[in-house]
């Protein structure tokens, strides 16, 4: 199948981590996200208070085609939980070989693309 082929082809541009994200990094991450300032902003606020989000809404639409996310990708250093269809993303962007988030639009290496484990 020619999708299977093109999936797996994809798949395998992708660097994979070795034990996924780590949770402490995970928890900065979102609690920067949730907190909407960066981590050293945030550790001026009274350390006893967190922030609590009762959900998180998150988009399952890619951003730059409109349909249904099939392998959830970001790049590794963005500090917003969105993520982009990493099949069409590489699909659009091997051509020019400009790595852009479609979501912060920030310019990054190949390295830093990873499924996201969420």
């Amino acid at each position: 199948n020619t999708n299977n082929a093109r999936y797996r082809r994809v798949l395998n541009l992708v660097p994979k981590e070795q034990d996924g994200e780590k949770f402490d990094d995970a928890l900065s991450r979102v609690r920067r996200c949730v907190g909407g300032g960066t981590e050293a902003d945030n550790a001026d606020s009274d350390s006893d208070i967190e922030v609590v989000a009762d959900s998180v809404s998150v988009n399952l639409r890619c951003p730059m085609t409109g349909s249904r996310i099939k392998v959830a990708g970001r790049f590794k250093p963005c500090v917003h939980m969105g993520c982009f269809d990493l099949e069409a993303f590489v699909e659009l962007n091997q051509r020019s070989r400009k790595w852009q988030c479609p979501i912060c639009l920030k310019n990054y290496s190949l390295e830093n693309l990873i499924i996201d484990p969420y």
